[in-house]
């Protein structure tokens, strides 16, 4: 199944350590992650409005599957 997954940057900070967990309680953190959902909710949207987008999204899925392959 086609999924997009991106990277959103919540601040200078390492992840995955004590002071990443308590930058994910911030405020700008939360911003981030509000913009990272709305990205990927137009995403979707013009991937719905727009059939040649969402097919060529899945030409380039079947690609990558068929060089994974």
């Amino acid at each position: 199944m086609p999924a997009l997954s991106g990277y959103i940057n919540i601040g200078e900070v390492t992840l995955h350590s004590p002071s990443g967990t308590e930058m994910t309680a911030t405020d700008q953190a939360h911003e981030a992650m509000i913009i990272g959902a709305k990205a990927l909710a137009y995403t979707t949207i013009d991937m719905i409005k727009d059939p040649e987008k969402l097919e060529s999204a899945r030409e380039e899925y079947r690609k990558r599957i068929e060089e994974q392959s």
